[in-house]
């Protein structure tokens, strides 16, 4: 399950970067923040009611993505601008979500 959660082969298209390091070279860092914000979403909203896909799987990507786009916010720290500020909100809003319903369980 771990390649099909952190590195699929689908994403790794021979004699091509990763997807994700294309996707941030050409759209930006605070972009591919909010992308996986939205894909944690998507995933969380799912989670184990898409056929061939379990809740576990699922809810690791869910992890993924949030790791992902926290690794990306880290290294835009410094940065202060509209942007980067929205991403963090992006990043913040749906994490306190996450929170809220692990509390709940």
């Amino acid at each position: 399950m771990s390649d099909l959660v952190n590195h699929p082969k689908h994403y790794n298209q021979s004699g091509r970067k990763e997807c994700w390091d294309e996707m941030k070279e050409i759209f930006g860092l605070e972009a591919v923040v909010i992308f996986d914000v939205l894909s944690a979403y998507k995933y969380h909203y799912r989670a184990g009611s898409k056929e061939g896909n379990p809740e576990k799987q699922d809810k690791a990507k869910i992890q993924n993505y949030m790791n992902h786009a926290k690794e990306l916010l880290d290294s835009l720290e410094k940065y202060d601008d509209e942007p980067v500020n929205y991403a963090r909100f992006t990043y913040e809003k749906f994490k306190n979500e996450l929170d809220k319903n692990n509390e709940r369980k």
